[in-house]
């Protein structure tokens, strides 16, 4: 795919958006609750990010954008290094602010707020982390 048809729709041939999520971090390994926590990539991650970065290259991969946060900025420099892109860092891509729920044992929150992981489980419109962002903000 050529770089133009990356902003111009009306490209003849196909066009493709992937997504993909930062490499594992000790926070993850841990089933803690990262939202604006800014942990690097483990050793794994960084495994993760390698692979990944395969992929992308297979796919053809022309543009790269990452959120702010450490986890992502590495998973996508292992990426863009691969490719040979270098990613633009959007700060409206970054995590959800989870508030209070931020650190803490995801089974540490479903033991203690029960109906409130259930609302974050189930994505219910209200939903608002205590202390942080709604899932719609």
């Amino acid at each position: 795919m050529s770089p133009d048809c990356a902003v111009n729709s009306s490209c003849s041939h196909g066009q493709a958006l992937l997504l993909a999520r930062h490499g594992e971090t000790a926070d993850n390994a841990a089933h803690l609750i990262l939202g604006h926590r800014d942990p690097p990539l483990s050793d794994v991650g960084r495994k993760q990010a390698t692979l990944l970065a395969r992929a992308a290259s297979a796919a053809g991969i022309i543009a790269l954008w990452t959120s702010p946060l450490k986890r992502a900025r590495q998973t996508a420099a292992v990426v863009g290094e691969l490719i040979g892109v270098e990613p633009t860092v959007l700060p409206s891509l970054i995590e959800s602010d989870r508030g209070a729920w931020e650190g803490e044992p995801i089974d540490l929150i479903a033991r203690r707020d029960e109906r409130l992981f259930e609302a974050f489980v189930t994505a219910e419109p209200g939903f608002t982390f205590p202390g942080g962002e709604s899932l719609h903000e």
